[in-house]
């Protein structure tokens, strides 16, 4: 009995002993076999991130062997370079950074070309924000005031100036690199006598503006379509800011958008840019994601999918496209 005792108790030591090998060997192979995926967002408060954030959670639910993460930047023009210098899998930009890296114009020195466009998202809505009873009622108004930018290196920054030195405004106010919840704050004291902010149309950022304060939006619609501000940045459309969309803003006001673009490396393998795209079009995507991102979701649609889109698709995207029956323009064909 004691030698059988003991023969029992050693193989149960046994056991204890190997079997946590044996699971820190699975658990090590199934580690391996999950590919990592960024999703590159924008700005803390700004309209990228609860994309990115969604995006990432449905897509590790929903496309086995890969792990998704969101990740906050500082904006359009670095994602952009992130995209292409391959730091990171994937990200969204707007469409005036896109078609200005990839020819190596603006701010942008070299060609920018390992970028690959998956679809676009939404339009971003350029929205100048000034206390209602300011003295700032047109753009012409900022003349010797000091105005929230945006983010250092942001896109809402780098439209604002180019729209700027466009009306020839540039230089005769004073410029402060302030986004999100910091810019709001600075109008509400009144360091700033406005900000200015490029995301959709109800944007938390603009929400929570008027939520705390009496606010007006500036028309930017009028003095660019007169100026011939869409036909230099052919990137930019009209947009109209419906009345009642942020509260005390009872009138539409005018002004103008770019797209949203979701953009792939070159190098991200064809099937999972596929797989994405399936997955984020489908229809029980749109319940999760409409939640998680609100309203604005509503704006992703087939229909609209190449609009502001100026660079070759990705060739897992044109294969998603391809299958869906839409028609894709000669000139962002996959390559």
């Amino acid at each position: 009995m004691m030698v059988g005792n003991r023969k029992r108790t050693g193989s149960w030591f046994f056991s204890l002993l190997i079997l946590p090998l044996l699971f820190g060997m699975v658990t090590g192979k199934a580690e391996a076999a999950t590919t990592r995926i960024t999703i590159l967002g924008g700005q803390v408060g700004g309209a990228f991130n609860p994309w990115a954030s969604a995006m990432s959670v449905y897509f590790t639910k929903n496309i086995p062997g890969y792990s998704f993460s969101s990740e906050a930047g500082t904006g359009s023009p670095e994602n952009v370079r992130r995209v292409d210098r391959g730091d990171v899998e994937t990200g969204f930009g707007f469409s005036s950074d896109i078609f200005e890296a990839w020819k190596g114009g603006s701010i942008y020195k070299t060609p920018h070309q390992n970028l690959r466009a998956l679809t676009k998202l939404f339009g971003s809505v350029g929205q100048v924000v000034t206390l209602a009873d300011s003295d700032v009622k047109k753009i012409e108004d900022i003349v010797g005031k000091t105005i929230a930018m945006g983010g250092p290196n942001s896109g809402s920054a780098i439209t604002l100036e180019n729209f700027t030195k466009h009306l020839g405004l540039w230089g005769k106010f004073k410029p402060v690199f302030l986004g999100g919840d910091k810019a709001v704050s600075a109008l509400g004291d009144r360091q700033v006598a406005a900000f200015n902010w490029h995301a959709n149309v109800g944007n938390r950022v603009v929400l929570q503006a008027a939520a705390t304060h009496k606010i007006r939006l500036i028309d930017l619609g009028t003095p660019a379509a007169k100026s011939g501000f869409y036909e230099k940045y052919p990137y930019f459309t009209p947009r109209t800011i419906p009345a009642g969309a942020i509260k005390g803003v009872d009138e539409p006001v005018p002004s103008f958008q770019q797209s949203s673009v979701w953009t792939a490396n070159k190098n991200v393998n064809p099937d999972l840019v596929y797989q994405m795209l399936k997955q984020l079009y489908s229809e029980k995507a749109r319940e999760f994601l409409g939640q998680s991102i609100g309203k604005v979701f509503a704006e992703m649609t087939k229909e609209t999918a190449f609009e502001g889109i100026t660079i070759p698709l990705h060739p897992g995207a044109e294969r998603f496209w391809k299958e869906q029956g839409v028609k894709i323009p000669t000139g962002i064909a996959a390559k």
